[in-house]
Order: C-alpha cells, then structure tokens, then sequence
C-alpha cells in the first residue's frame, strides 16, 4: 500500500488474502519522529529496529478504533480523521474483470 504516493506503508500487503494490514506509530519526540520518516520515505521501516520499536505492523479481518481524539488514518492514499472507525474486509465484495494474458 502505497500512502501519499510516496510512501510504501504496508509492503507486506496482498489484495487477495482477506486481511487489512495496519501500520500504526506509536507516540514519538519530534526527533524520533524525524529519523522515523526519513526511514519510512526510504522504504526501510521493515528492516530497522529503530522504526520497529517505534511501530506495530499487524494484520485483521475486523478492527474498531475509538479515540476521544481525532484518529488519523491513511485510506487509499487519502488521509481521514475520526474519532472512531470500523473497518472489515467483506469477500468477493468486488468483482474485478482482468485481461487474459496471452
């Protein structure tokens, strides 16, 4: 998953196994957080310890999220902010019509 075009969040992500996988931060300092997007924007998060520590990396078919703050998600490279969002894969919700390789 791509989120604002230039970072791979979710590398690990597959269209078609039915899960959502979520990349959530944990509260960081402003420095912390610097270090952590320069290795995010490099696509290195999933290799460094740094960033691991900082982060969890989890996959569901269901998750509710309630705040009594704004949450802030990235949706399809979009961002949102909501106190509260449920969020459930639905199977063969969509149908896809590919070409045939030759």
């Amino acid at each position: 998953c791509w989120c604002g075009g230039q970072f791979h969040s979710t590398p690990l992500a597959k269209n078609d196994d039915g899960l959502i996988d979520i990349l959530y931060l944990r509260t960081m300092t402003f420095v912390e957080f610097i270090v952590s997007i320069l290795i995010f924007r490099a696509d290195k998060h999933m290799q460094s310890r740094f960033f691991r520590r900082r982060s969890k990396y989890i996959t569901a078919r269901k998750v509710t999220l309630d705040s009594k703050d704004l949450i802030v998600l990235c949706i399809d490279g979009e961002f949102v902010a909501l106190p509260h969002f449920d969020i459930e894969i639905l199977p063969s919700s969509v149908k896809l019509i590919l070409p045939v390789e030759s």
